[in-house]
This record gives C-alpha cells, sequence and structure tokens, in this order.
C-alpha cells in the first residue's frame, strides 16, 4: 500500500495532532476518555492498549475515502488502505505487533457496519470465542479471502492465521467481556430492525 504525500503531511517527521496522533500535549487536542492518563504517561496509555485483545475488520471493498483531512489521506487514501498500513505499523513496531491484536478480512464488504457485524468472523468474535471456556482445541477456519486472498480471513498482527485462542489452544478471553455484550445488544438492535 502507498501512501499519499501532499505538501502539508508529507513528512515522515511531521507529528499528527489527535485523532491522528497521541504525541499532542494540549489537553483540547486529546479525546475525553483516558484524558488525564495520556497526558500523563502516554507510553502507559500505548501499553495497556498493546495489551488487550483487539480485533481490527476490514471490508475488502472499502475504497472509500471518508475523512478527506491531509492527516488522513497520509495514513491511506481508503479506510482500507488505512487499516492495511496500519496493520503494517504495527508489525513495524519494535517486537512486531501484539499478538493479542488480529484483523479479520470482510469479503464483499465496503463500509457497511451490517455486513461487518454479521460476518462469520464477526459473528465467532462476539458469539464464541469466549463463551466456551473449557475449550481444548483451537477452532479450526475456513474462509473465502484473506491476507493473499485464500484460506481464513483473520489474521493476527504478526501475520500468522488466527485461532481464538492461545497457541496452547486455550482461549484467549476467561469470561464474556463488554465488547461482547455490546455486540450482542447491537446484532438484537439490528436483527430487530430487519423484522
Amino acid at each position: 500500500t502507498k501512501r499519499i504525500d501532499s505538501p502539508r503531511c508529507s513528512s515522515p517527521d511531521h507529528v499528527f495532532p489527535r485523532p491522528y496522533g497521541m504525541q499532542n500535549k494540549d489537553e483540547k487536542d486529546v479525546i475525553t476518555y483516558r484524558r488525564s492518563d495520556t497526558l500523563e504517561d502516554v507510553e502507559s496509555v500505548k501499553e495497556q492498549y498493546f495489551s488487550r485483545n483487539v480485533v481490527y475488520a476490514l471490508g475488502l471493498e472499502d475504497f472509500g475515502n471518508g475523512d478527506d483531512h491531509c492527516e488522513a489521506h497520509y495514513q491511506g487514501a481508503s479506510h482500507l488502505e488505512r487499516g492495511q498500513n496500519y496493520r503494517e505499523a504495527l508489525r513495524s513496531l519494535p517486537g512486531g505487533a501484539p499478538e493479542s491484536h488480529s484483523f479479520d478480512l470482510v469479503p464483499d464488504t465496503s463500509h457497511q457496519d451490517y455486513k461487518m457485524i454479521s460476518s462469520p468472523d464477526a459473528l465467532w468474535h462476539l458469539f464464541g470465542e469466549d463463551l466456551n471456556v473449557r475449550r481444548t482445541t483451537s477452532r479450526s477456519k475456513s474462509g473465502s479471502g484473506s491476507d493473499s486472498g485464500k484460506s481464513s480471513n483473520r489474521v493476527n498482527g504478526s501475520g500468522n492465521s488466527g485461532n481464538g485462542g492461545t497457541s496452547a489452544g486455550q482461549p484467549r478471553f476467561s469470561r464474556l467481556s463488554f465488547g461482547s455484550l455490546a455486540g450482542v445488544a447491537l446484532a438484537g438492535a439490528l436483527f430487530v430492525g430487519m423484522a
């Protein structure tokens, strides 16, 4: 993927204020959530984020640019390209991408929430992944698209197929997470709205 250069944001050393970066120390430019923590110790906030289980879903047909600001274009020409560039940025971190972060590539989907949340991988993350805490083997995946257009749709930050658990086959979560509960509520609202 390629970043779009422009006179205002072609420098790789340019620090972008939020929502495009975390380095700005001006309180008004830091989002309210975790503002005091971010202003006090941004590295600690990053460490906490990287230690969390995070799934990024990228629609393989999401070619819209959405945000026309220079900073967004520096991140990529489209939503999909920005997500791919973010994955590469995670991989380029010292030590590589966090193992707890994975990417789901959703075929036949652009910037459509209902297609994202109803994709097989999203349903697995929302309803299956952490419900069976006695699971002793990893869930095997088969899908129609991935990074290379083959086999699995799920790719962890380091480029390996995700398995919904640890390398020992144990689940990554020990209890139903708040995200799953929010997903259940959102999915319920979507299904009620469709009826």
